[in-house]
Parts: structure tokens; sequence; C-alpha cells
């Protein structure tokens, strides 16, 4: 059984070529590329030789198996993970501004990733972990996405499981303000957090990264882990 269980979005993801920052001029996309953020997460704990497994839902058809296959190369469990033949895999359009930034245009929510609902998780399964990773897209997803979270945070805490809370924050999906929302029940009961500068103060109110890190601390949470993967 695996160590690390996440579970939310696979999709794929189109890159804007040219890099022109909007959607709104004709310009060329390559792709498709796996992505999504519990997809990538549960990756890299694969690639760092821990133990991962994914809960999530593709389509059937060939970018589902794209993902599959990627994630079952790199070693993830990909046990939980369920074909829906009725919906297409999860996509994601993206373009970057000349400084670095983002936009994108997701087809989530009534895609196969937004069909993830709390029969995906399983007690049996995510019982014998020993962490639990919770994303704020996952939360934000779809309303069966965020009772299928919420049911395995119930899980986690029954069998004392630690639980891991990255923010993950999508104004694309939804607005800010609900996403603080939906993420304080994974809030409260979080050994680790792992936000953003932006993110953490948003999650507390503090006025600088520093004092919502502490904010968080004070709050509970055991370990927070600031990312800042803008600096250079």
């Amino acid at each position: 059984m695996p160590d690390v269980i996440t579970l939310g979005e696979p999709l794929v993801e189109f890159i804007d070529k040219h890099k022109r920052g909007a959607f709104t001029e004709l310009s060329e996309f390559i792709g498709p590329f796996p992505s999504g953020a519990p997809a990538i997460f549960a990756d890299a704990v694969a690639r760092l030789k821990v133990s991962s497994a994914l809960i999530g839902v593709v389509g059937k058809d060939e970018f589902g198996t794209l993902l599959l296959d990627r994630l079952r190369n790199d070693g993830v469990d990909i046990s939980h993970i369920r074909i829906a033949e009725n919906y297409t895999t999860g996509t994601a359009f993206v373009t970057y501004s000349p400084s670095g930034s983002r936009k994108f245009i997701f087809h989530l929510r009534h895609a196969a990733a937004g069909q993830l609902s709390p029969r995906d998780a399983d007690e049996e399964f995510i019982k014998s972990a020993k962490v639990l990773h919770i994303m704020g897209s996952a939360l934000s997803l779809s309303q069966s996405s965020k009772e299928a979270c919420y049911k395995a945070l119930e899980i986690a805490v029954e069998y004392g499981i630690k639980i891991s809370l990255d923010p993950n924050v999508r104004p694309e999906l939804l607005s800010v303000e609900e996403i603080r929302r939906i993420c304080k029940p994974v809030l409260e009961k979080a050994y680790l957090v792992l936000p953003s500068g932006e993110e953490a103060m948003m999650l507390t109110g503090g006025k600088s990264p520093d004092e919502a890190c502490r904010m968080l601390i004070d709050m509970g949470v055991k370990m927070v882990a600031l990312k800042r993967g803008g600096i250079r």
C-alpha cells in the first residue's frame, strides 16, 4: 500500500508556443503534456522513491491513456484512478507572459476530472497511508470532488494519518474567498501546509508571508513550507 495518497485532477496541458500572454489572438500550442497538480505531486513523490498513489478520474480516450502510462511508468499506484466512459479527460490551455506569469483556460468541471466523488475515496485504501495530501484545486474543482476530499479527510483523521495541504489557489476555478472557505476544514486538521506567500496571506489575513506563516503555526499547523518558486 502507498505511503502517500493524494486525490484530484489528472489532466493534459497545451502550452502557448509563442508566450503571447493572452488567448485573444491566433497562436500555436504544443502538447499534450501530462499535468494536473495532484498528478504532478504523486509523480514527484514516486520519483523520489516514496510509494505514492493518485485517486482521480480520466476519460476513456488517448489523453487518459497518456496520463495513466506516465504515472504507471514513474511508479505511481494508479489502481484508484477511475476511467469514466462518458467523459473526456480534463484539459488545460496555458499561456505565459514575457514576465513569466500564466493564464489558464480549463476544461475540468464537466470533464472526467470533475466526476471525482466520495465513492472514489476508498476507506480500505486510504487508511493504510502515512500521509494524505489535499490540494485546493481538487477542493474547488466540483461539488463532488470537494466532497471526495472531505471524505478522505475524515478517513485520515479517524486513522491518525498526517494531513498535508497545498492551497494551490486557482481563481480560474473559484473565487479566492470561496477557496478560503473550502480549505478551512482541511487547514484545521493539517500537519503540513505548503503555501505560496500570497496563499499564506489569503488563508490567514496576514500582511506579509512571514507573518502569515507564523499565524498558520499559531493555528495549530505543525510545519509550514513556504513556496518561493518565483524567486531567482
